[in-house]
């Protein structure tokens, strides 16, 4: 599961609705109604996903209690501009009062006002209890939850001996957090940097031609996206 994949999923229930529905009949065995934004968030990790990251939240159908299990776990933040696509976004209707937690879904964007979320148990044109992507201002963002994901670095170009930038200092922290130590991450592709790659691709059965192209980079944890 990734970043994209999850919202993707959940993009594609816009336009279902109803209550009871097929989120709230898997979240409470019953055929009764109930709030379901968490509910269908769950729904989405758990049911879509097999991802376990929400379960030790007790009862993710209550907007305070995802706050919380979010504090504790340290995913919570409260500054809406960090947060990315399959992350979380928990809503205050009422911003004058604090720690008030109305709403949560699932982040898509973040937009210059605000956040753009994938949501259940919403509104959208005459239907109520809909799924829906919304766009909502700052104003309303109580929160955000930031989800573990590893987040996949692209890279655009060849990168070998003499190559300077920021790709360079992933590479080197890469290699660094791996063991293949090439000093201080200074996003200069020198000898050191260089030796250390040829060693990781010797190790990894690739040719240790000390340039990081397509192959190299897949075996980083890395997506290519060069030419």
């Amino acid at each position: 599961m990734n970043r994209n994949d999850l919202v993707a999923k959940a993009k594609s229930y816009i336009g279902y609705w109803g209550n009871p529905n097929q989120f709230t009949k898997w979240y409470s065995k019953d055929n009764k109604t109930h709030a379901w934004c968490g509910m269908f968030v769950k729904y989405v990790f758990k049911k879509d996903f097999n991802c376990d990251w929400l379960d030790k939240c007790k009862n993710f159908a209550y907007v305070p209690t995802i706050v919380s299990w979010a504090k504790t776990m340290k995913y919570w933040d409260t500054n809406y501009k960090n947060a990315k696509a399959g992350d979380l976004v928990v809503y205050n209707w009422y911003p004058d009062k604090k720690n008030h937690y109305s709403h949560v879904g699932i982040v898509e964007k973040v937009t210059s006002g605000g956040i753009q979320s994938i949501e259940g148990n919403t509104t959208s044109g005459s239907k109520s209890n809909c799924v829906a992507e919304k766009s909502r201002g700052k104003k309303y963002v109580a929160g955000i939850v930031r989800l573990p994901f590893v987040d996949q670095f692209n890279l655009t170009r060849l990168l070998k001996q003499g190559c300077k930038g920021a790709d360079v200092g992933e590479l080197q922290k890469t290699l660094n957090a791996n063991g293949y130590n090439c000093g201080k991450v200074d996003k200069i592709f020198g000898t050191k940097t260089a030796n250390s790659t040829a060693k990781w691709q010797k190790d990894h059965g690739l040719v240790a031609d000390k340039k990081v192209g397509k192959n190299t980079a897949h075996s980083l944890g890395w997506l290519w996206k060069g030419k």
